[in-house]
């Protein structure tokens, strides 16, 4: 089998651990593409590790529109049977791919629905589970609107994020005065603000099959959450 994986992170070493520790049932030959910045003399594999790294392909700017042409390639010329996304950033655009070429694997639209905060909860709420009030906005009005009927405090946060990257907790009117909303319009939602605990469950499941589940319980204060302006 060949597998190619999409990697922004400096954890290449552990792909490669994790690919020779594995109870595989057939040999793996791993393809990986990843920022060249994360190359570097330290980067090395061990004699176990390396027979699986088949062919590293560094690129300088990761997120360009080149390195999907690339991605394309590799898929088409190695005859990959797998493509791997090691970050949620890069989920759906494996799961383009993988539609794109015909591989088994998550689709566009079930990527979407998990990279997709909006496509996300309103899934849940159709399918009866609570959600917090929301709103797509892309200008001050809409947030002033939708604040001033669900009261203060609100959360905006970008609806592909992750991380809690760009998220800002806002506790009155005049914190909005700081928000660039010309930078909203590349897509952006407010929330109510919901007190309680903050539970997460991780799973796996596979034709509604339940493969995997790990529960966890957030502890940390939520005031730790970075300003919006420390992003924009």
């Amino acid at each position: 089998m060949r597998v190619l994986v999409l990697n922004r992170r400096p954890i290449i070493e552990k792909i490669a651990l994790w690919f020779s520790e594995a109870e595989l049932p057939e040999k793996i030959d791993v393809f990986l593409v990843t920022p060249k910045a994360l190359l570097c003399p330290s980067t090395q594999f061990s004699n176990k590790t390396h027979s699986y790294i088949k062919e590293v392909y560094p690129v300088d700017d990761y997120d360009s529109p080149s390195v999907n042409e690339l991605i394309l390639k590799l898929v088409e010329e190695k005859q990959i049977d797998r493509i791997v996304s090691a970050t949620e950033i890069d989920v759906l655009r494996a799961a383009k791919v993988r539609e794109k070429m015909g591989l088994i694997g998550q689709n566009e639209i079930s990527a979407l629905a998990y990279r997709n905060k909006w496509i996300m909860k309103s899934l849940l709420k159709k399918n009866g589970i609570p959600i917090a009030k929301m709103l797509q906005v892309t200008d001050r009005q809409s947030v002033e609107k939708f604040a001033d009927k669900c009261g203060f405090p609100i959360v905006i946060k970008p609806v592909d994020g992750g991380g809690s990257v760009g998220v800002q907790i806002i506790h009155h009117l005049a914190q909005l005065q700081d928000i660039n909303f010309e930078l909203l319009k590349s897509g952006y939602l407010v929330e109510e603000w919901i007190e309680g605990e903050f539970f997460t469950i991780d799973g796996l499941m596979r034709n509604g099959e339940m493969l995997h589940c790990w529960p966890s319980h957030t502890t940390a204060n939520f005031s730790a959450v970075r300003t919006y302006s420390e992003y924009f």
